[in-house]
């Protein structure tokens, strides 16, 4: 198939893949980045899907962890990407009880990180040191059985939509290889 000019639509397609990068998918409305109050700030983007499994996240429902009881759960991952974006210092984290708060996904190579609270997970990645990536997101009773077993299953789906689209955007050469938590250190 092909336009006016005799150029194939496919080869427009691929032109266009080919430029897609983190900015442009910004600047198109696919991915939004939170707002950063320091130029050295780290930098969050998100997908309209991670916000949309955000508001589906109950807003009355508080944390069962003592020293969380404030913060709903549809609050907590935007308040610690908040605190991602502003520097705030992983340890600090630790004591809110967000600890690890970036994990690597499984098997090693993998380019999907989970982002954690207590009760509430995120799936993306790093598009280098950061800068991370929202795609998805869930209460943590999906990923756990009544014995607070993970569900791999329920991890694997969530993981699979990362790469999914990783793949769809052709962001293969803006997602950070590094496997290690040299991704969130100054």
């Amino acid at each position: 198939m092909s336009d006016t000019n005799g150029i194939s639509l496919g080869t427009v397609a691929r032109q266009l893949t080919r430029k897609l990068t983190v900015a442009t998918l910004c600047e198109a409305n696919i991915l939004k980045q939170l707002p950063k109050k320091k130029a050295d700030a780290r930098d969050f983007f998100y997908t309209r899907q991670w916000s949309h499994h955000i508001n589906l996240l109950p807003s009355d429902m508080r944390s069962d962890d003592q020293r969380d009881r404030s913060t709903p759960l549809q609050q907590q991952p935007l308040l610690l990407a908040r605190r991602f974006v502003a520097k705030e210092s992983l340890e600090t984290l630790e004591i809110m009880g967000m600890y690890p708060v970036f994990d690597p996904m499984r098997p090693e190579g993998c380019c999907v990180w989970e982002m954690r609270t207590k009760d509430t997970r995120t799936f993306g990645w790093f598009k280098c040191k950061n800068a991370f990536v929202a795609v998805c997101a869930g209460p943590i009773w999906l990923f756990k059985d009544e014995n607070n077993k993970s569900i791999d299953a329920t991890y694997a789906k969530f993981k699979k939509q990362v790469t999914d689209f990783i793949s769809s955007s052709v962001l293969k050469s803006e997602v950070s290889q590094e496997n290690d938590t040299n991704l969130l250190v100054d």
